[in-house]
């Protein structure tokens, strides 16, 4: 998590229950100090930010399941819809 200072993005101290947003849970920090407001998009505000800098996006997983029969093989495609991103902190 980032905050706008004014200059830069800069690191936000924060409690996080939510193991790097994988799970619901709460995000719990202070307000910094040096937190600056700045015009986004037509609206200004004090800015906090998330990024995803690792994983798939949460795209499904598909597999490709093998097993032979009795006329040679056959195949079945599995897709798992459960989110398999992994962010880095």
């Amino acid at each position: 998590m980032e905050y706008w200072n004014g200059t830069a993005w800069s690191l936000l101290g924060k409690r996080d229950l939510t193991q790097n947003l994988k799970t619901t849970g709460n995000l719990f920090f202070d307000v910094p100090p040096d937190i600056a407001s700045s015009d986004w998009a037509g609206k200004t505000n004090f800015w906090i930010r998330a990024r995803l800098i690792g994983g798939d996006y949460g795209r499904e997983k598909v597999t490709v399941i093998t097993k032979n029969v009795l006329s040679g093989t056959e195949q079945t495609i599995s897709r798992s819809l459960k989110v398999s991103a992994r962010p880095r902190s």
